[in-house]
């Protein structure tokens, strides 16, 4: 599954996404992008899934014509001992990914979301377009 790692996701969690292809916004050279400017860059590019920590991007985008599974995770920081703790579940996904997939992918661990996340989302999209890990 080609995947990108946001700019607000460490670049260590990409050795450890084994058997996945994996790209940086960084190696991209699309650190500096906007949201809207990101998604048609991915799309042109073929990815099948973004790994982010911005926890408002499903807010802010038309998620009924995406093209790719955003994987969201839910960390309280975004240092990378925190975002390490969210790989099994992110691995997981992305070497199984069911089909057809999702538009969000909410990563989260009992304890850390802050606030109603989980329902938030699962009021802004139906029910087969929101897997919660």
């Amino acid at each position: 599954m080609k995947t990108l790692l946001d700019e607000n996701i460490d670049v260590r969690f990409k050795k450890l996404l084994a058997n996945i292809e994996v790209y940086t916004a960084r190696e991209k050279g699309w650190q500096k992008l906007k949201n809207g400017e990101l998604r048609k860059k991915m799309e042109q590019e073929g990815f099948e899934a973004l790994i982010t920590a911005d926890k408002n991007m499903p807010f802010q985008q038309n998620l009924t014509q995406l093209s790719f599974v955003i994987v969201l995770i839910d960390t309280p920081a975004l240092t990378f001992e925190f975002q390490e703790f969210f790989l099994p579940k992110t691995q997981q996904f992305l070497s199984n990914p069911p089909n057809p997939l999702p538009k969000i992918v909410h990563v989260s661990m009992e304890g850390t979301t802050k606030g109603n996340r989980r329902e938030q989302l699962q009021k802004l999209l139906p029910a087969g377009d929101l897997l919660c890990l």
